[in-house]
């Protein structure tokens, strides 16, 4: 029984010394833990406020091309309408084109009847000068 004691009293000697000692090391390694915690708080603060600036960046290159994407779909719609109005003027050309061909063709075929017409008026000029002239020369002899 006495070593049953002598045990008992050691291990409660050892318990009370390790809840004496306990204490100052959990409040040691509580101490670490805010420490390191703290830390961790700073450096995840910085890297939000890096990420932050980085976001803000990203933001302003966005705005940016979603203006220029908007500047060049405003562009592109006004590219199109001066390729209907030249579709359409190239398409009006065409159109007085032809016409100007039908004139033209139709102005050649009167010119082309005309000279015609006067090659036979002076053909019979030319006949009537030549039947004239040899009757005139017909009636000088006769004076003569």
């Amino acid at each position: 029984i006495n070593a049953e004691y002598m045990g008992l009293q050691k291990n409660l000697t050892k318990m009370a010394a390790d809840k004496r000692v306990a204490p100052l090391i959990l409040e040691s390694n509580v101490k670490e833990l805010i420490e390191a915690a703290k830390q961790k708080i700073i450096s995840l603060s910085e890297e939000l406020s890096v990420l932050s600036r980085d976001n803000e960046e990203l933001n302003t290159i966005i705005d940016r091309v979603e203006g220029e994407k908007e500047e060049t779909e405003k562009r592109l719609e006004e590219v199109k309408v001066e390729i209907d109005k030249a579709k359409d003027k190239n398409f009006s050309l065409a159109q007085l084109k032809e016409e100007k061909q039908a004139e033209l063709n139709r102005k050649k075929t009167e010119l082309a009847e005309m000279l015609d017409k006067t090659e036979k008026e002076h053909s019979g000029l030319k006949s009537s000068i030549r039947k004239f002239a040899e009757e005139e020369k017909k009636a000088k002899e006769e004076r003569l």
